[in-house]
């Protein structure tokens, strides 16, 4: 049976969907609803698996798969393309997959995809191979967006723009807050929060990406669970001076910062379970980290919601999606009490409910008026499609347009 095979790899996490042949897909002038419906009715296997960094396990895993299924497409989402689109594997993209490894400009997410793009190409050697890139989608968000405040030369001569990440989903929950307010995504304008391990935000103009809040890596922006987002760059030259490593600073930045730099846990849950104590006044040295974390977390999110929001004359829907933003409601309630002031206003009760909502639908409104707010649940894999039926020809739309 001729399929699909779709890789999303994390840092400890592969997920990976197999999908009926893309040729089923006959009509090239069907609406994007088609596409995703086209990926939700045709999916054939669909699972996570944690590999630690073990190719091994990896390769176990899709060994198996080529038994089962004849795959004649792979997707392979990559984060960081360093300034290349999503196109078909070759010998030169892998040599610039490399690069971008050796520059460390992804540490978190590049390497680990970089291998396991390898060892599957070697293991399925007739199939055509795609790099799925999450930044198509910022490609061209304005100058005064893409650039930073150094000399435009050093810009140039090395690739220093924002980039922007997470775009395969931001992508896809803002379609779904389209076809949500039945209207087409062109005629909207609406902002996106990817909160999960990784956090940001982006914003949509009339359908287009116009600006985000990672940056020329994926570690500018909102704090995350392990990373930093945001600092003043002069705490990284005063760590060189006092005599750290740039090896010891890039982990300290992307591994041992945010929520787990402040409160010593990455599990988010815990951090809740935390916050949510009853005790208000208890002094439990763990319960005041936690609650810092969180606050902290909030109000770094809600600042870069509101600074993204500056693009927009209006704003038609807010979308949290992710990990975090879909699966919590304390903490969606606490962002969006912050958010008043772009007239964000969530119903306490479809808020509380969209947790468990969540769990069966794609899609869930937590306000009862403008601007709408929804919880969508993540989904590269749909985009993953869309992305690879354009890069076949087989659907006459840009995807990222």
């Amino acid at each position: 049976m001729k399929a699909t095979l779709l890789v999303n790899v994390g840092s400890e996490t592969l997920k990976y969907c197999v999908v009926s042949s893309l040729d089923n897909f006959h009509n090239k002038k069907l609406e994007r609803r088609a596409i995703y419906n086209f990926f939700f009715n045709h999916v054939i296997e669909r699972k996570l698996i944690y590999h630690n960094k073990s190719l091994a396990i990896i390769k176990k895993a899709i060994t198996k798969i080529a038994k089962t299924y004849d795959i004649s497409v792979v997707g392979h989402r990559i984060v960081h393309g360093y300034g290349k689109k999503s196109c078909t594997v070759s010998s030169q993209l892998i040599r610039h997959l490399d690069n971008i490894v050796k520059l460390g400009l992804a540490p978190l997410h590049n390497p680990m995809q970089t291998k396991v793009l390898k060892v599957i190409k070697h293991l399925l050697p007739h199939a055509k191979h795609y790099a799925l890139f999450d930044s198509d989608i910022y490609a061209d968000i304005p100058q005064y967006n893409k650039l930073y405040a150094i000399p435009i030369t050093l810009s140039k001569k090395y690739k220093i723009f924002r980039y922007g990440f997470h775009g395969l989903n931001h992508y896809y929950v803002a379609n779904i807050a389209a076809m949500m307010l039945n209207k087409p995504l062109n005629k909207l304008n609406i902002i996106t929060a990817h909160i999960g391990g990784g956090c940001s935000i982006t914003a949509f103009k009339q359908g287009k990406a116009i600006d985000t809040t990672m940056g020329f890596t994926p570690l500018e922006g909102c704090m995350m669970v392990t990373r930093a987002g945001s600092i003043d760059p002069s705490i990284v030259l005063f760590l060189l001076r006092l005599g750290f490593s740039h090896a010891k600073i890039e982990e300290i930045l992307n591994m041992q910062s945010g929520i787990y730099g402040i409160t010593g846990t990455r599990d988010f849950i815990r951090v809740l379970e935390l916050v949510k104590n009853k005790h208000k006044n208890n002094k439990n040295k763990k319960v005041e980290t936690a609650r810092l974390g969180f606050e902290m977390l909030v109000s770094s999110v809600a600042k870069h919601i509101l600074a993204i929001a500056s693009n927009l004359e209006k704003i038609d829907a807010l979308v949290f999606t992710a990990g975090i933003g879909e699966n919590s409601n304390v903490f969606r309630r606490a962002v969006c009490d912050k958010l008043k002031v772009i007239g964000i206003n969530i119903d306490t009760k479809s808020n509380v409910q969209a947790d468990m909502k969540i769990e069966s639908q794609t899609a869930v409104r937590i306000s009862k008026t403008k601007p709408y707010v929804f919880v969508i649940k993540q989904n590269e894999e749909a985009e993953m499609v869309a992305r690879l039926l354009e890069l076949q020809n087989l659907y006459n739309q840009k995807c990222y347009n």
